[in-house]
C-alpha cells in the first residue's frame, strides 16, 4: 500500500525554508538553497541568534532530499522507508519542544528591527526603502512603533 507520510516531511521542511528565507530577504540578505542549517547560518549575519533552532533545522533537513526524490535510496521507494510512527515523533518532538513559538519570536524580532511591513505579495524593510529613497532624494515617513 502506497502512504504519503513522506510527503510530510519534506512539506514540513521546505515550509521551514521559506520561513527562513523570508526572514533573510527582509534585511537584504541572499537567501539560496534547500538547507535550513546553512540558511539559519545566514541568518547569524544579522547579528540573530538562532542557536536554538539548529537542532530542529537538522532534524527537518534530513527529509528533503530523501522525500522529495524517489530513487534516493539504492533499493526501494522513498515510501518503504518512512512510517507514520517516524513522522510523528518527529513531528511531536519539533511542535512540543516549542520549535514555532521561538520561530515566532525570531520573526518578530526581525521584524522590529528592519521594520518590515507586509505588502501583497512580499515584506519590504521600510528601513532600507528609507534609507535608499534619502540617498536618492526622496523621503518616506518613518513607520511608527
Amino acid at each position: 500500500m502506497y502512504s504519503y507520510v513522506h510527503l510530510y516531511g519534506f512539506k514540513a521542511q521546505q515550509a521551514a525554508a521559506y520561513a527562513v528565507k523570508a526572514l533573510l530577504k527582509g534585511p537584504g540578505v541572499s537567501a539560496y538553497g534547500h538547507s535550513i542549517v546553512k540558511l539559519l547560518k545566514d541568518l547569524e549575519t544579522c547579528s540573530i541568534d538562532v542557536h536554538t533552532l539548529t537542532s530542529y533545522a537538522r532534524t527537518l533537513d534530513r527529509h528533503y532530499v530523501p522525500a522529495r526524490y524517489p530513487d534516493a535510496f539504492t533499493e526501494g521507494s522513498t515510501f518503504e522507508f518512512y512510517i507514520a510512527l517516524d513522522s510523528l515523533v518527529e513531528g511531536k518532538l519539533i511542535v512540543d519542544d516549542g520549535f514555532w513559538e521561538i520561530a515566532r519570536i525570531k520573526f518578530e524580532e526581525v521584524k522590529k528591527r528592519y521594520e518590515l511591513m507586509k505588502e501583497p505579495k512580499r515584506w519590504v524593510s521600510m528601513g532600507m526603502k528609507r534609507s535608499f529613497l534619502k540617498e536618492h532624494g526622496e523621503l518616506i515617513p518613518a513607520v511608527p512603533v
